[in-house]
């Protein structure tokens, strides 16, 4: 449904340069990267499978963080690694060294505006370190929409549902 048509076939490139040869390159370039070697950290995702599932994760979860990594020496130093958004750490209040606001895992300047992600690692067996890295919002990709002015994070966009998933499911029960 949405993923289809907001999706589809994902994000293509139309290079529009005075240099047809020059375009035709750049198209080339950019459908090697969308190859799943080139453009996911894990290597195991398409950009279209990665364009997907973070649809999806913003639509259910109402965010998704994806981190800017380079990889000096690569054809294609880009690389993309998705972060689920329940990594943020709930624990820090103030970052060290310059006491900024810490809210819900997003470092804050006097205006609300993002400076760095303080995200927890995650074990290759699942199990969690309360120890957050910090990492500069430049280098991250927060996926998600502002309703309030005061807002730092998303919403699920299934939250108005909730509440008639419950009954139905009360009713169901009954």
């Amino acid at each position: 449904g949405i993923v289809r048509n907001v999706v589809g076939t994902g994000i293509k490139l139309q290079a529009r340069t005075r240099d047809e040869v020059l375009n035709k390159q750049i198209e080339k370039l950019w459908r090697e990267w969308c190859r799943a070697e080139n453009c996911d950290i894990t290597g195991q995702q398409t950009f279209e499978e990665l364009q997907t599932m973070l649809l999806r994760r913003k639509i259910v979860d109402g965010e998704i963080l994806v981190k800017k990594v380079i990889r000096r020496g690569k054809k294609f130093p880009l690389c993309l690694q998705v972060i689920k958004s329940d990594l943020l750490s709930q624990t820090m209040l103030t970052a060290p060294k310059t006491n900024n606001v810490i809210r819900s895992g997003v470092e804050l300047d006097a205006h609300l505006k993002p400076l760095a992600y303080w995200v927890n690692k995650k074990s290759p067996d699942g199990y969690i370190e309360y120890d957050p890295d910090r990492i500069p919002a430049s280098q991250m990709i927060h996926l998600w929409l502002r309703s309030k002015p005061d807002q730092i994070r998303g919403m699920s966009d299934l939250t108005p549902i909730i509440k008639r998933l419950k009954d139905t499911q009360d009713y169901l029960d009954a």
